[in-house]
């Protein structure tokens, strides 16, 4: 299965579904299945300690204080659906995801699906870009989803 791995607590942010989009800053044709995997680096968490909708959505998962968020871990798995211009979707989302994500243009957002949080995080050692997680038998099926070619970033 292909992972990667985001900072905390943005890892987290789409463990516990309040971050549906990605924000990268380099397109992906990939679908399919993903693992989420918090990285051992830490972000400054600004966003989490200082805004009150981020701090609402985390405290709605359990999740009061940053001391509570994983790393070296596996968080969650989904499936990658989409992969838009940030400006083609930044109208859409929601104040929580924008909160959430770097939508600046020139940028690409994966649209996420099927997010399972793992109730016990799995330790890994990640990587930068894609790299291969081989989970304990199956996690969520493999349905890739088709993609408009308009999207693209060629």
């Amino acid at each position: 299965m292909k992972a990667i791995s985001l900072w905390e607590p943005w890892a987290t942010a789409i463990a516990i579904g309040a971050k549906t989009i990605e924000t990268r800053g380099w397109y992906t044709g990939y679908r399919g299945k993903l693992a989420i995997h918090a990285a051992k680096t830490r972000d400054h968490g600004d966003v989490f300690l200082f805004d009150p909708l981020v701090r609402e959505a985390f405290a709605a998962a359990g999740i009061t204080e940053l001391g509570q968020l994983s790393f070296g871990c596996i968080v969650a798995t989904c499936r990658v659906k989409a992969c838009w211009k940030t400006e083609h979707i930044v109208g859409g989302i929601s104040e929580l995801e924008r909160k959430l994500g770097g939508y600046e243009a020139g940028r690409f957002g994966w649209v996420l699906e099927d997010i399972v949080r793992l109730p016990n995080p799995i330790p890994a050692t990640g990587s930068q870009g894609f790299w291969e997680w081989k989970p304990m038998g199956e996690v969520i099926a493999d349905e890739p989803m088709p993609e408009p070619d308009f999207f693209r970033n060629d």
